[in-house]
């Protein structure tokens, strides 16, 4: 089955904290590097690896980064 690897994009996960928090990130967790995430999907095709991603996080967190 083909794996999709997709890396966080810092910028929406610090938004996507905040906003549901209404704290900011590096307050809370200190100084984190987002760029070190990685999320692996086994999936059949980029769409079912979408949907999948879309039940478990917030897809505009991750850019595809090999497929």
């Amino acid at each position: 089955m083909p794996k999709f690897r997709y890396r966080a994009i810092p910028s929406n996960v610090e938004a996507e904290y905040t906003r549901n928090t209404e704290r900011d990130i590096y307050e809370s967790l200190g100084q984190v590097d987002f760029t070190k995430a990685e999320l692996i999907v086994d999936a059949e095709t980029p769409e079912e690896s979408e949907k999948i991603r879309m039940g478990i996080t917030d897809i505009r967190m991750w850019e595809l980064i090999e497929d």
